[in-house]
């Protein structure tokens, strides 16, 4: 894998557990 390809996989995954955080309730957040 390329380096791009490794630092926009680990944005992706930024981006994405911070919509989960966002969304849902802290209380249920794991």
């Amino acid at each position: 894998m390329s380096q791009r390809m490794l630092t926009q996989n680990l944005l992706n995954l930024e981006c994405e557990s911070l919509v989960l955080r966002t969304v849902t309730p802290t209380t249920q957040h794991v």
